[in-house]
């Protein structure tokens, strides 16, 4: 996914303080920005790293825009602040031709779903299944090995790679 990626946001948080870089792979006009639990939190514009201190974890809102001829393609992604290193991959598709998705940097499994084929496989689940899926979300980041082992052991059926 990464050799297809338009960029690459890298987010390390800890004991407060969260470091981000952004890595453009290809030529274009990137801008990234992000909320934390609804307030505006700094990022960096290149790969020069940037700092934010003073931050709680909470829920992150990543806004992506790619100016294209005379269009702006956006898109929003949600994650998860936690302590650790976690990525933010930049790349095509989706309605609007671009599309984020959150990655843990471990080495934990991580099923990648586009955001569009998680909302199909939800609307697919019963309310009881939901429920289970809305208690992991409570208990782990969405799409985390820990998320993804919840809700297998739940008995909620995996989406389909």
């Amino acid at each position: 996914m990464r050799t297809e990626s338009f960029a690459s946001l890298k987010l390390t948080f800890k004991d407060g303080t969260l470091s981000s870089s952004l890595e453009k792979y290809m030529p274009n006009v990137i801008f990234v920005r992000a909320e934390l639990d609804g307030e505006p939190v700094k990022l960096a514009r290149g790969p020069k790293p940037k700092s934010v201190e003073g931050l709680a974890p909470g829920d992150l809102v990543v806004e992506v825009e790619r100016p294209l001829n005379t269009t702006r393609q956006r898109t929003e992604c949600t994650g998860f602040l936690f302590e650790g290193e976690q990525e933010v991959l930049i790349h095509p598709g989706g309605t609007e031709g671009v599309v984020c998705t959150f990655m843990a940097s471990s080495t934990a499994k991580v099923i990648e779903h586009p955001a569009e084929d998680l909302s199909d496989w939800e609307i697919g689940l019963t309310a009881e299944q939901f429920a289970i899926v809305g208690g992991c979300l409570n208990d782990h980041q969405q799409g985390s090995a820990g998320y993804w082992k919840c809700v297998e052991e739940g008995g909620v059926p995996l989406p389909e790679d």
